[in-house]
This record gives C-alpha cells, sequence and structure tokens, in this order.
C-alpha cells in the first residue's frame, strides 16, 4: 500500500492523512491485562532473538556465542529452518489490513507452494 506511512517520532502509522491504529495499540485496546506483555526485559528477550535468527536466516550460526538463556529459542529456530526450508522474500515490511490497522512484519517467506 503505497499511501502507508510510519512517524517514528511517535510510532504512528499514517494512510494518506489518516491515523490508524497499530497491532500493538489494539492489543493495548482489547486486552484485559495488556501491561503484562510490555515488560522491558521481556522485550529485550525478543530485539536480541529476533536479531539472532535474522543472523541463522544469513546462513550464520550466532548461536554458538549467543547467551545460554537464548538457547531453547535458537534451537527451534534451527530445527524449523531445517525442516521447512523457507525461502524468505521479504524483511520488516509495512503492512496494512484493508485500511483498518497496519504493522510490520518479522518475515515474509514461501514455504513449499505456500505463504
Amino acid at each position: 500500500m503505497s499511501d502507508l506511512t510510519f512517524r517514528a517520532e511517535d510510532h504512528s502509522y499514517w494512510l494518506g492523512a489518516a491515523q490508524i491504529p497499530s497491532v500493538n495499540q489494539l492489543i493495548d485496546l482489547y486486552s484485559d491485562d495488556s501491561a503484562s506483555f510490555y515488560k522491558e526485559e521481556h522485550a529485550k528477550r525478543g530485539r536480541d532473538v529476533h536479531d539472532l535468527t535474522v543472523q541463522m536466516d544469513m546462513g550464520e550460526y550466532p548461536e554458538l556465542l549467543a547467551p545460554e538463556e537464548y538457547s531453547g529459542y535458537l534451537e527451534a529456530y534451527r530445527l524449523f529452518l531445517d525442516e521447512k526450508m523457507p525461502n524468505y522474500i521479504g524483511y520488516e515490511e509495512m503492512v496494512c489490513y484493508r485500511g483498518k490497522y497496519a504493522g510490520r512484519y518479522d518475515r515474509k517467506a514461501m514455504i513449499g507452494e505456500h505463504y
């Protein structure tokens, strides 16, 4: 969607001149206890594991030097890569669902004949 933009200064998505909610804003709105999802230690772990799995996608082996507490996540991801052999065709792209909300996916992949 070409007129979808993201403003980093206030973490907002815009479709033309209209602001639309992000996926995280909808989680906050509809969750009974959204604060429990956003502990900084969990966010850091998520960012770290995300960065390490991107390295794995590029054929690297960061799990050899990664902190021990991430080993289960990285082992599971390595098994996924070996079993499913995804062909990644997009990383970190902004998307909008029918003009109603927006976000950014981590990866877009073909696995066999399927997205």
